[in-house]
C-alpha cells in the first residue's frame, strides 16, 4: 500500500507579478541571459534609454542611444519655439550642460614663430619626409628587381 503523504509532484505555477514583468520587459529589450534582466524600474528605464537605434540626420546615418534622441527632439522643439521645450531644455543644460569655472587651464603650443621661421620649419620638415619617402620608394624597387631576378 503506499503512504498517504506521498503525493505526485505538482507542476509549477506560471510566473506572474514583478517576474513576469521583468522577462517580458528584457525580451522586448532584447535581454537573453537571466542575469540581465532588469531588477526594477529604474533598470528598466535605464535599459531603455541605452538602447541604440540608427538614424539619419542631416543626409548621415548615427548610432544614437534613446535619450539622446529625445534630447535632439527637445532641442528641435525649443528651436521651432515651442515654450514649454524650450524650458525644459534650458532646465537641462542647466543642470547637465558643462560649466565655465573661473579656473585656469594650460595650452600646450609650440613657441610662437614668425611666418619666415614657421616655412624654414615647415620646408624642413617636407624634405626630411621626402627623403624617407624616396628611401622607401628606392628599398621597394630593389625588392622588386630581386624578386625578378630569382623568378627567371
Amino acid at each position: 500500500m503506499s503512504k498517504p503523504d506521498a503525493q505526485a509532484p505538482e507542476a509549477p505555477a506560471p510566473e506572474i507579478g514583478p517576474r513576469r514583468f521583468k522577462a517580458d520587459a528584457a525580451s522586448r529589450l532584447g535581454i537573453r541571459e537571466p542575469e540581465d534582466v532588469a531588477e526594477g524600474r529604474a533598470e528598466i528605464v535605464r535599459n531603455i534609454a541605452r538602447a541604440r537605434h540608427k538614424v539619419r540626420i542631416d543626409g548621415k546615418d548615427e548610432n544614437l542611444t534613446v535619450a539622446e534622441l529625445l534630447l535632439v527632439k527637445l532641442r528641435n522643439l525649443a528651436a521651432s519655439g515651442n515654450p514649454r521645450a524650450t524650458r525644459a531644455y534650458n532646465k537641462y543644460l542647466e543642470r547637465y550642460a558643462p560649466r565655465v569655472t573661473e579656473e585656469g587651464a594650460y595650452l600646450v603650443a609650440p613657441a610662437a614663430q614668425t611666418p619666415e621661421e614657421w616655412a624654414r620649419s615647415t620646408e624642413e620638415l617636407d624634405r626630411k619626409a621626402d627623403a624617407r619617402r624616396a628611401e622607401e620608394l628606392r628599398r621597394e624597387q630593389l625588392f622588386q628587381r630581386d624578386g625578378q631576378d630569382q623568378g627567371s
